[in-house]
């Protein structure tokens, strides 16, 4: 059979605007918007690995101190410390304080934004060097939540005794590695200083406490830590009253 003529045939279908079928597509159209914006919200973006968030920790100053001062003539230390370990194993050597600690919180936001800590100790000693180990409370509610208690470290030394040390600078933070979307491990959530701890169990062991070496070895294997920008140290020279004031912001 021989073809002759061909010719395609096209049939158009037309709706009303307010048909079923105009609708149908509609709210399909925006479903699938909506879809897509809340998987990009929920996932965090497209394929995005790392994200950067500034966000102000709640910080609160524990509880838990270690003072160590130092003269010229070795074996003369004297420990002020809230650990009933290390004042059950110094016995002598170990010193009574004042300690007033005090948080002000200047935008009403419920996180502080200063901690002020004075310490007052009466050294039977000329006092030549100090070092002081205050613990904090950490967290962190955002993206990545954290809870943690991290360390500051404060030292000064002269060659003249000193009768008062003042330092004033920021608690930063320091990570490793990028934080996971979770809560970080309980390794980070174990006090290093643990004043509620009885005698011989404490969080770390005494002996550790007192080699501040060993002590920040270990406590810089960690991912995420605290440290102390100490910008503004002042040591005043005087008699045997050495006076200790940390003012960090955060």
């Amino acid at each position: 059979m021989v073809q002759v003529y061909q010719e395609p045939i096209c049939r158009r279908h037309h709706a009303h605007l307010l048909s079923p079928a105009v609708i149908f597509r509609i709210i399909a159209l925006l479903v699938s918007i909506v879809v897509a914006f809340l998987l990009a919200y929920g996932t965090g973006g497209f394929w995005k690995k790392i994200n950067h968030e500034v966000v102000q920790p709640t910080v609160h100053y524990s509880g838990d101190a270690l003072m160590i001062l130092e003269s010229l003539t070795p074996g003369q230390e004297q420990v002020w410390t809230t650990s009933p370990g290390i004042r059950a194993l110094l016995q002598s050597n170990t010193l009574s304080a004042q300690v007033q600690v005090g948080e002000e919180d200047y935008n009403q936001d419920g996180k502080p934004d200063m901690i002020r800590c004075i310490i007052g100790v009466q050294s039977p000693v000329p006092v030549h060097s100090v070092k002081l180990l205050l613990q904090f409370s950490y967290s962190l509610q955002a993206a990545a939540k954290l809870r943690m208690y991290g360390l500051a470290y404060i030292t000064a030394s002269s060659p003249l005794p000193g009768n008062s040390f003042s330092a004033d600078g920021y608690l930063q933070l320091q990570q490793a590695a990028p934080l996971p979307a979770s809560i970080i491990s309980a390794a980070s959530e174990r006090p290093f200083l643990d004043s509620s701890a009885a005698v011989g169990g404490t969080a770390v062991q005494t002996e550790l406490l007192l080699q501040l070496d060993r002590l920040f070895g270990k406590y810089q294997a960690r991912n995420v830590t605290t440290v102390f920008d100490n910008r503004y140290p002042v040591w005043k020279v005087g008699g045997r009253f050495i006076h200790t004031t940390q003012q960090p912001a955060f």
